[in-house]
């Protein structure tokens, strides 16, 4: 039903609706490029193709170093040697800070 209503449009759009005699004026060739579903692939394709491996170039080096980055960074992070080394200044710390803190607890009293 809404295709046929959708052609009786073009229809009347399309049928001239003046009385008298229609001249034809000099017709001209349209230079609109058609462009089928098939050129368009093939256009695509050929982008696609060409930015594909560029993006591999551009990117994998900053991909590379992120990767190198993270690893460093766990490797780090889970290292016995590291984990010991912490603890040990961690109490190192709190031997150093505990008498100023009691010091000053007591002088504030």
């Amino acid at each position: 039903m809404q295709q046929q209503h959708l052609l009786h449009l073009q229809l009347q759009l399309v049928t001239p609706t003046t009385v008298g005699p229609t001249t034809s004026g000099s017709t001209t060739e349209s230079t609109v490029t058609v462009m089928y579903p098939k050129d368009l692939e093939v256009t695509c394709s050929q982008a696609l193709a060409l930015m594909t491996p560029l993006m591999y170039v551009i990117l994998a080096p900053s991909y590379a170093v992120v990767l190198y980055a993270a690893f460093v960074k766990f490797a780090n992070m889970f290292n016995p040697a590291n984990i010991n080394a912490k603890e040990r200044h961690k109490l190192r710390l709190q031997r150093i800070l505990e008498p100023r803190e009691a010091f000053e607890l007591l002088r504030h009293h």
